[in-house]
């Protein structure tokens, strides 16, 4: 599994943990840097990259969702497809590399 991939699986959980418990990009970056303990740094470092870009600009995320989505609010779509759907909007938006 290459490491981008790491990333966004741990970042999806962390994201998750924001959406279903509150907690704040930094409480959630904590549990999952001791969930994964010794994963690789790029892994940790672009995990953490997504999910503080994807707090920081959530309700701009969500808004270019909802308009490509007129059937749905993105209030209403499951945890992890809204979780998906803010990080890959993000990464198209927001890095050159993707």
């Amino acid at each position: 599994m290459g490491k981008r991939r790491k990333a966004r699986e741990a970042a999806l959980q962390a994201l998750y943990q924001i959406d279903v418990a509150g907690h704040s990009a930094d409480e959630a970056l904590q549990s999952l840097r001791e969930s994964f303990g010794e994963t690789d740094a790029d892994v940790l470092g672009y995990a953490e990259m997504l999910v503080r870009g994807v707090a920081d600009n959530r309700d701009d995320l969500d808004a270019l969702v909802g308009d490509h989505s007129p059937n749905w609010r993105v209030d209403r779509l499951a945890r992890v497809d809204r979780n998906i759907l803010r990080m890959a909007t993000f990464e198209r938006r927001h890095r050159t590399d993707v």
